[in-house]
């Protein structure tokens, strides 16, 4: 029984410091984009002071800092047009508030 709680206890420990998307945090609708190398991700909503990252894998390609509340017009610089899908992140220090595929259209 006193195992059972011990472990109950880590369980909930480790689930209270994992990084999890936040239901008051989000991307707005995040139009395709183009052949650019600014990412325009629209409105982005943060619980808390932040920043948008934006990765293709693990590297990554640009970032720009949102407060909390509404942000319109979220624009994130990239240096060179994505080839390739990419994936942005609202961060809030260590924790990942929420994410989002973004389709890239060469065309």
């Amino acid at each position: 029984m006193t195992r059972t709680i011990a472990l109950a206890l880590a369980a909930a420990a480790t689930l209270g410091t994992a990084t999890v998307a936040s239901a008051d945090s989000y991307f707005g609708i995040i139009d395709r984009q183009g052949d650019s190398a600014i990412l325009d991700l629209g409105t982005v909503v943060s619980e808390a002071d932040g920043v948008v990252e934006i990765y293709n894998g693990d590297t990554l390609l640009g970032s720009s800092a949102v407060r909390a509340g509404a942000n319109g017009n979220v624009r994130v610089n990239v240096n060179t047009p994505p080839l390739t899908d990419v994936t942005a992140q609202l961060r809030s220090g260590d924790a990942v508030l929420a994410e989002r595929q973004i389709d890239i259209s060469r065309n």
